[in-house]
């Protein structure tokens, strides 16, 4: 900073940059001005600064920032200090579109003006003054707080709803507005010490009050909402838990004539597992800790029946998401359902997944082998270190089954390493998979 003096800054970041605002002014009687800057991650130097008030007549300080794609928005508000009766002041937003910086825009009367953006709009919450309560005893300022929106790349802010009325008087200083948006499309704003409300694309509703705090933050990740803040000197934190989101873009593929079905991986920070559901054709049901999963009791055919499949989310707290898309395999049921493998010897090598997963403590692990091989089975932890040796040495033709027991070890992700080279053939077979311990 130039000078010292300053009344708010606001950050935010994305996948490739931190942004940064603040204000300062040189003298007390002097106006703030509203700057901006960026740095790429893992870089040391700030970057592209910006006197963001340099037009005319746009002075203003108590910035916010806001991200959209290809577009950075500003709101700061120009203050007309009173001390004796509260002070009055304009709004404004500015934007920085494709390195462009665009034209001031007027927001309304306000003393704030917090930004936030979605993919579609611009959301500001002004606190804006009103008349000036006189009385006995009285000699102060009303301020409500409000909501409006503007299409992004537009210029005409519109008024969306009333927030506080100017019945209400709340403290200016009490009432600076922390905003986060879930991945749910819910705007979450969180005011005056630790008010909390969602907007739901035409209203805001669920007030909630967590206490007599201050100093709040809300944010988001995935769909869960966070807020923290100060009461009585001690930090304090609430979660809105939301069910997760459903898995996106399931896909079947054919792997060695079984269905593989695979899906994008959630986002959710307490996300624990998924469900894999086979709807018809003999239903079943499994959970799994990766985004894919084989189903080795069905074979793929044109001439057989239809076999129906929808993946879900599950959090920690034990929440599902709705269903994902479904995919449909032709193709008849084995078998090997639950675990109880068909041992007829194999015509090729195979690892099959362990039953039950997740597990505790103790699960199965097969394979097959269709000539006499050496053979080795190995677990290990997350980081790559060796725990347990399962199957080591020379085997002939047949069907296997080793125990894994993991009451020694604690709750998490195990992986499973099955090496085959056939004696005969020479051919050598290597595969590995994850298991789930949860104590």
């Amino acid at each position: 900073m130039t000078y010292s003096t300053s009344d708010g800054l606001d950050a935010v970041s994305d996948n490739t940059s931190s942004y940064l605002t603040w204000s300062e002014k040189q003298g007390a009687t002097d106006d703030y001005e509203t700057y901006y800057m960026k740095v790429l991650h893992g870089n040391t130097q700030w970057q592209d600064k910006k006197q963001v008030t340099d037009q005319t007549n746009s002075e203003g300080g108590v910035p916010s920032i806001t991200l959209a794609p290809n577009r950075v928005t500003i709101g700061f508000a120009k203050i007309y200090p009173d001390p004796v009766v509260g002070d009055f002041g304009i709004g404004y937003s500015r934007e920085l579109y494709n390195s462009s910086w665009q034209s001031l825009t007027y927001i309304g009367n306000s003393i704030q003006s917090n930004i936030i953006n979605d993919n579609s709009k611009s959301h500001a919450f002004a606190l804006e003054p009103g008349d000036v309560n006189t009385g006995p005893g009285e000699h102060f300022r009303n301020y409500s707080l409000s909501h409006y929106t503007v299409s992004l790349g537009s210029s005409n802010w519109s008024y969306e709803s009333t927030i506080t009325g100017y019945g209400e008087y709340l403290p200016p200083e009490n009432i600076r507005v922390n905003q986060a948006y879930t991945n749910n499309d819910f705007l979450h704003i969180v005011y005056s010490g630790t008010t909390y409300k969602k907007w739901d694309g035409s209203s805001f509703t669920d007030t909630y009050t967590f206490g007599n705090g201050d100093n709040n933050k809300i944010t988001a990740n995935g769909d869960d909402i966070y807020v923290v803040w100060i009461e009585n000197g001690t930090i304090k934190m609430r979660q809105r838990d939301y069910a997760p989101l459903a898995p996106q873009n399931l896909v079947g593929t054919n792997e060695n004539n079984h269905p593989k079905l695979t899906w994008d991986a959630n986002g959710e920070a307490d996300l624990r597992r998924y469900k894999v559901y086979r709807l018809n054709g003999d239903a079943n049901e499994w959970y799994v800790t990766g985004t894919s999963y084989v189903d080795e009791d069905v074979t793929i055919s044109q001439s057989g029946g239809d076999h129906n499949y929808v993946v879900k989310a599950v959090d920690w707290p034990g929440n599902f998401s709705n269903a994902s898309n479904q995919v449909t395999f032709h193709g008849y049921l084995g078998k090997t359902i639950a675990g109880n493998f068909n041992e007829n010897i194999s015509e090729s090598f195979k690892l099959y997944a362990n039953y039950p997963n997740p597990f505790n403590p103790v699960t199965k692990i097969s394979f097959n082998l269709s000539e006499l091989s050496t053979v080795s089975l190995k677990v290990f932890d997350i980081s790559g270190k060796e725990i347990a040796t399962l199957a080591e040495g020379s085997k002939d033709v047949g069907f296997y089954t080793a125990t894994f027991n993991g009451s020694d070890l604690s709750s998490g992700i195990y992986i499973y390493k099955f090496t085959a080279k056939g004696l005969e053939s020479g051919m050598t077979y290597t595969d590995i998979k994850r298991m789930l311990l949860i104590k």
